[in-house]
This record gives C-alpha cells, structure tokens and sequence, in this order.
C-alpha cells in the first residue's frame, strides 16, 4: 500500500526525519519496502501533446509517436498503448535525468530516431503503475512544455511503500496507519468526522429502494441518493493524492469513493440511479450459473461451487431492484449501471459483507481489487455512515449545486459489536516477559482505538495477583481480535508489538540439566 506523508500528516503532525518514521512503521509490523521521493528528478519532464501515431515496419511492440512539447515537434519512439491523438502525456526529453538517476539519451530504433522517452507513473515515481504512460485528465490545462511538476502541483513529498499484513484489516487505509504511527510516537490523532449533508426535502424512500434477502452474506446494507451530479474531473488535489497512492483518477464520482476506501478503508459503489431498474438495489445469493458482465470486460458465472476446501458457490450479488444482477457483492459492478458523462443521479451503495464469502468468491473467480482485499479481511460495519459522509463532502467540492436525498436506507440483519474482554495482567506480564502494569496497558491500547479499565491497581514493577484484570474494550474496526478465550492473546499481542518487541529484554532459556547423550546414544 502506497501512503504519502502528505495525507498521513492529515490525521497527525509526523516530522520529516523519514529515518525514524521507517523505523517506527518497521517496528509497528508495517514493514516499508521502499519510499519513493515524489518531486525530485522531474524537473526537465514536461507536458506533450501526441499528435501522430504510426506503425513501424517490422516492429509490432514500438510505434512511432510524434508529440508537441511546446516548440518544434519531436518523434518518440514507444512501447505503450494505453494512449491516442490528442491525449497529454509526459516527456523527457533527451539530456533529461528521471528519478534514480536514468538519463535520457538520443536513440535509434528499427530505423526511427527517438528524441527523448513519454513516461509512466512508475517512471517517475509518481505511482506503481508501469502498464502504460501517464495520461493527464482534463483537470490538468496546463499547454504542452509546462513543467510536469507545475501542471501537477507536485510539491516534494514521501511515499511509503508499506506492506500490511493480513491480520491487520485496520491498516488499510491512510487513518489506520496514521493512528499506528501517532500512537509510537506519542504524537496527538485526530480522524475528522463528516458533517452530514444539508438537509433537501426530499427523503431517500422516495427516491430508492433498498432490500438484503441473504443477511448471513451481507449484515448491513446502506443507500444514499444524490441529486443534481455534474460529472468530471476531481478537483487537483483529489487527483495527486489518488496519482499518488497508486490510483488512476477517472472522475469525480469514481475517484471520492476510491479516496474514501483508501482514507478510511470502507470501499463504497456509485451507481447511476437512472440506469437502475427499478430504482434501487438487491442483495442475494447468485443462482446457480448466474452471469454478469463486469466492469474490466469479463462475463463472470457464478453461483457455481469451487475446488477450494468448503466453497460452496454462494456468491453474493448486488441486484437491481427488477432483480437483475449489476454487481458481485465486495468485489466489482456491472458494466450496466456504470458512472458516466450522462450521469446526474448517483445512488451511493455502502455496505458490510460477510469476510469469508467476498474472499471465496474472489479466490474462485480470480477477481481481486482494492475493495475485495479490505472486504474480505473485515471492515468496519460502523464506520458506513461517516464513509458516506465523507463522499458527499469530497463530491460537493466540486459541484456546488449537489443536492442530497435526506437520510439513508439503512437494512441491517447480525452486525457485529464492540465487546470487551477481561485481561489477566499477570498473563499479560508472563507471555511479554515485563512487568506491565493496568495503566501501562491502558496507555499502549487506548491510543489505538481500544478502551481500557483496570479493575484494581498494580503495584509499578511487581508481579500482579492472578486474579487482577484489565477490561478490553475491542472496537469494531478490529475484527482480527477475537472474543474470549482466544481474544485475550489478540490482545496481549497487539500489547507487545505497541511496547516494542526490541525493547523486549532477552532472556536466555535456563535448564536445571545440561544436555548429554543416554547410556545408548553413548554405546
């Protein structure tokens, strides 16, 4: 996961020694595979415009590309089919050094002279994407020569590449690994909470429907209407942070929800109300072989049992509300109901899904997204509302006439809730090996979103009595912490990686016998 400093210092004030901000995150089990250094090595990379494409005789993984940079035209040979005339492109030209030091050079291919390279996100650091070149949205109007980094606004700044771990589903999102990094270094976190839309006049039962039929695949479904959608750009800075998290922006609509998912990890759908039969959304189980053509192209059967140990085939389905299928619960919609130019309702789909359902389905289908690999690790069933909030508020950024349907569907079978557990503190100084007291603990979990209270007070730096215990309260965007009997060892360890493993003291094990060989490994 890629998490620019920029948007983590959203949530708390990091310094700039990214040595110690390393160290901390390593420590933490969010292990950094490497930081790119955004802003640096573009100086000489500019915008282009491409105004010729051609074939190249005897090539049919090159072609001859012929772009305006602001002066003379230039020829440039590329490998890249992501891109037409008339789309804008980056340029490094020849003599141009990018990012790690690559200098351009003037080179000759299949007999085509090639002045400099286009370039993609991965090329210039800007995200991990290297199928193809970085093509400039609309929003970006700067002409063709304006500096890239002018064009983008880019100022200086850090990616970490962070590599986060199954069993942490609260990390993510740029909240959860900011709250983790505020919490090791004693520094203040603050998650905002969006203000709910103005009220309209008109409530959301008049405008959809919501209906959950399968309850054991989707605990909580929740439906917002928004009314009065101009479709288009993000604005600039939406577009950067996507860019910069490794995310290609699309438009405004598409690109609040992909920034809610990343900010606060509850992915969400925006449909086109108009093009939703039946105006609203079903939720159920997949017929047996059940198609639907998805967004990326494919059509997906399902419904269908699978080789893997106890997949059934249940697949959860997003339907219309005439019952058709537009979407595979968690994972990807339907190319039915897709956000488009046209678009000027949105309904805003929100939803918990049950983990171990989104993860067979994507296994089997070999789907795997942004939004299934949170799904299938458990998000939050609580943090829907404030998930849809924070759509509203991105989206109205950009069009000042967005109007909202007031209230939200809300259909809810088994959510999961937050419940407590009663920790032994000496079970807790015995496994971690130092003698923590109840208030020690209190100050290791709270900052992380945990709530403590200490039924008696330890002694500082004694052994506490086994039947002295902290109350736990889990909170819901943590479901890898289990209830009791197994949830207190989530707990002890989530204790021992906020302490520190290398501020652990080293023992070394003691045996009453040293080794020796018996009587008949001697003979």
């Amino acid at each position: 996961m890629r998490a620019p400093l920029s948007w983590l210092r959203d949530f708390a004030p990091f310094p700039d020694d990214t040595a110690v901000l390393v160290a901390a995150l390593d420590d933490l089990g969010l292990v950094v595979e490497g930081i790119d250094h955004v802003g640096e090595g573009l100086e000489d990379v500019v915008v282009s415009l491409v105004t010729e494409i051609d074939a190249i005789k005897g090539a049919d993984r090159i072609r001859r590309i012929v772009v305006d940079a602001g002066a003379e035209p230039l020829e440039i040979v590329c490998g890249a089919f992501n891109f037409t005339v008339g789309d804008r492109v980056p340029l490094a030209p020849v003599g141009a050094v990018l990012p790690g030091g690559f200098e351009i050079g003037l080179r000759k291919m299949r007999g085509v002279e090639s002045h400099g390279m286009l370039c993609s996100g991965r090329e210039l650091g800007l995200s991990d994407d290297g199928a193809g070149l970085l093509v400039l949205g609309d929003e970006i109007v700067a002409p063709p020569g304006t500096p890239l980094a002018d064009a983008l606004g880019l100022a200086a700044d850090t990616v970490f590449d962070i590599t986060v771990e199954g069993n942490r589903p609260d990390a993510w999102s740029m909240a959860g690994i900011a709250r983790d990094l505020a919490a090791r270094l004693g520094l203040p976190f603050t998650l905002p909470e969006p203000p709910a839309p103005a009220p309209s006049g008109r409530p959301v039962a008049e405008a959809a429907s919501a209906l959950v039929e399968d309850a054991d695949l989707c605990p909580r479904l929740t439906v917002s209407v928004l009314n009065d959608v101009v479709v288009g750009p993000s604005p600039r800075w939406i577009a950067q942070r996507l860019t910069l998290a490794g995310m290609r922006p699309i438009n405004n609509v598409v690109d609040a929800s992909n920034y809610v998912m990343l900010e606060r990890g509850q992915p969400t759908h925006p449909y086109d109300l108009a093009l939703l039969g039946g105006r609203g959304l079903i939720v159920r189980r997949a017929r047996a072989g059940e198609t639907l053509d998805t967004l990326d192209g494919v059509t997906r059967t399902l419904g269908v049992p699978g080789r893997s140990l106890g997949d059934t085939g249940e697949d959860c389905l997003i339907c219309d509300g005439d019952d058709v299928a537009v979407g595979v619960a968690g994972i990807m919609g339907g190319a039915s109901s897709e956000i488009s130019d046209a678009t000027t309702e949105v309904l805003l789909e929100a939803a918990y899904f049950t983990p171990m359902a989104i993860a067979r389905t994507s296994k089997r289908l070999g789907l795997r997204t942004e939004a299934s690999a949170r799904f299938e690790r458990g998000c939050d069933p609580w943090g829907i509302d404030a998930a849809a909030h924070r759509f509203t508020e991105l989206l109205a950024e950009g069009i000042p006439g967005l109007t909202v349907c007031d209230g939200a569907l809300d259909v809810r079978g088994e959510v999961p809730e937050p419940f407590s557990l009663a920790v032994p503190i000496a079970r807790v100084q015995r496994q971690i090996g130092v003698p923590l007291t109840g208030e020690d603990i209190a100050v290791l979990l709270d900052p992380i979103g945990f709530s403590t209270r200490a039924e008696e007070a330890s002694a500082s730096g004694g052994r506490a009595p086994d039947d002295e215990r902290v109350t736990v309260f889990v909170p819901t965007n943590r479901p890898d912490v289990r209830p009791a009997p197994y949830g207190i060892d989530d707990v002890i360890e989530e204790v021992a990686r906020m302490f520190g493993y290398a501020n652990i003291p080293h023992h070394t094990p003691t045996w009453p016998q040293p080794g020796h060989l018996t009587s008949l490994q001697g003979s």
